[in-house]
């Protein structure tokens, strides 16, 4: 049986599944760092400042938040999932203070 032929329970074919999947993934994930993007203009004329130091502010953030990962991903190799997955959900968060 060819794997385009399948067809879920639900009657959805396995590669919208995949699809929608991925496109709320991408919406997860990007969302949080993109819509900074949104707001650079009114944050910069509340705070009085040029556009190049709120910028710099996400930027900075963008880095502090991504840089960490690498060593994170490293410990969950080798400590296993169990931490990782009780300590993930607080990644974003942290990252965004």
């Amino acid at each position: 049986m060819r794997v385009s032929k399948l067809i879920v329970p639900g009657g959805i074919p396995p590669w919208i599944t995949i699809l929608i999947a991925g496109a709320y993934l991408v919406t997860v994930t990007l969302g949080i760092r993109q819509a900074f993007g949104l707001f650079l203009v009114p944050v910069s004329q509340d705070l009085g400042t040029g556009l190049q130091i709120f910028s710099l502010a996400i930027a900075m953030q963008n880095l502090v938040w991504g840089c960490p990962h690498h060593f994170l991903a490293l410990w969950q190799t080798v400590s296993g999932r169990g931490k990782w997955r009780r300590l993930a959900p607080l990644s974003t968060p942290l990252g965004c203070c």
